[in-house]
């Protein structure tokens, strides 16, 4: 009996250690794939120098090129995809994305498991970025022709595409995408001087009648530094996202947006014991205007954008999230305005105030539908369906009813308690 339980321990023991080996090798990068060398990488950390650092096992690295280009992008995703294939094993469209960033990450599972498929993000908003308004390009360069015509020095008379967008847009995603990704006439994106970069941004890359302020006042709100710009020459890219999501973030900070949103412990609160709860805004507080409900803020300030007679390129938030290299291209083709290359993501948070995310957040939150409708009630559902622009849905391919993955009952409650106090 000992002798049986004896051959039966090391039979253990030797599948054991098959089991270690196969495990060993699934997790080793495939031949072709080339694993930065330390002579390759950049160790980044924010110790203090007199202090031990971090092991190269652990520590962040970043290849020393800054940015991964061309068949660097490929190798990084096979080698992700390697080391974790359960995790990874169907993202490799979301990890291109990703090592397309300017970002310093260190891959793992947990990141992977965040990211969305293709197929779930094209469920949500179709295979193809949604630009409106490409048939106005023509019109855009005929009238930069004619401004260099009339120009004393014609040299000067150049196009520049300037970011609109209503509150929580990602206006300031795109403006950084502009400064990185199109050679406009100004040079201004500098990784040393960030901070000068963000105050010459609020500057150079909103429209001269500021970005939130609604077409309606173009010609009465040119802000000083504009003042002597030709609006023939500025093509606005009017930023434009998912009203569901837009409200969700208007209830984080509402910025000039004033409504009852935490009158009965919960948001967007459309509807409320009264009846429907109604918002203003005192745009640069010179325009106060009214609304019927937030649901109308949505409606109105982008329908403005949508029936404007100048040209106009508007955006969906989503396409800048996930195609954002198309979405530039397509800009470039409008404006005349030539890409730098290669296209690059922002990964870090575009903005210092407000509820903002990085690219790994984002790209997870949008990704999916999880969440979109979670902290609506039943009659602010209802009252949104009924009201929001059906033709705006229409346009920008944003519907009503998606097909959630299941939510936990730990992330509804924590969603919802977020609105709440």
């Amino acid at each position: 009996m000992k002798k049986l339980g004896d051959k039966f321990l090391w039979l253990l023991i030797v599948l054991g250690t098959f089991r270690i080996i196969s495990v060993f090798r699934l997790q080793q990068p495939p031949a072709d794939v080339t694993t930065p060398r330390e002579h390759d990488i950049i160790l980044h950390t924010t110790a203090d120098p007199q202090l031990p650092t971090e092991s190269p096992q652990t520590a962040e690295y970043r290849y020393r090129d800054d940015i991964i280009r061309g068949d660097g992008i490929q190798k990084a995703v096979a080698r992700d995809i390697a080391r974790f294939r359960r995790e990874c094993a169907d993202k490799k469209w979301a990890l291109e994305i990703l090592h397309s960033s300017d970002g310093i990450f260190q891959m793992n599972g947990k990141i992977c498991q965040k990211l969305p498929t293709q197929s779930e993000v094209s469920h949500l908003y179709g295979a193809d970025p949604v630009v409106y308004g490409m048939e106005t390009c023509e019109q855009f360069r005929r009238n930069v022709q004619q401004v260099r015509k009339e120009a004393a020095d014609s040299e000067r008379a150049l196009p520049t595409v300037r970011v609109a967008g209503l509150f929580n847009t990602g206006t300031n995603a795109m403006a950084v995408s502009l400064a990185r990704n199109l050679q406009q006439n100004y040079e201004l994106w500098n990784d040393k001087v960030r901070s000068k970069f963000v105050r010459k941004r609020d500057q150079l890359f909103n429209v001269p009648w500021e970005k939130h302020v609604p077409p309606r006042f173009r010609h009465e709100n040119i802000v000083s530094q504009d003042r002597d710009v030709d609006l023939r020459l500025v093509l606005p890219v009017v930023m434009v996202r998912d009203p569901y999501w837009w409200m969700q973030s208007m209830c984080k900070q509402s910025y000039d947006i004033s409504w009852k949103k935490r009158g009965e412990n919960r948001c967007p609160n459309i509807v409320n014991t009264n009846g429907i709860n109604p918002a203003s805004t005192n745009y640069q507080s010179k325009f106060l205007i009214e609304y019927d409900s937030l649901v109308h803020v949505w409606n109105e300030w982008n329908r403005e954008y949508l029936v404007a007679d100048f040209p106009r390129l508007m955006i969906r938030f989503e396409d800048q999230l996930f195609h954002g290299e198309k979405v530039m291209q397509l800009i470039s083709n409008c404006s005349g305005i030539p890409l730098s290359h290669p296209y690059v993501y922002q990964f870090k948070e575009s903005k210092n105030h407000g509820a903002s995310s990085n690219l790994v957040s984002a790209m997870s939150k949008y990704g999916n539908g999880r969440g979109r409708q979670l902290p609506f009630d039943a009659k602010d559902l209802e009252y949104a369906k009924s009201t929001l622009d059906s033709a705006l849905l229409q346009i920008f391919g944003y519907q009503h009813e998606v097909t959630p993955p299941r939510v936990s009952h730990t992330y509804r409650k924590k969603l919802t308690s977020a609105w709440g106090g």
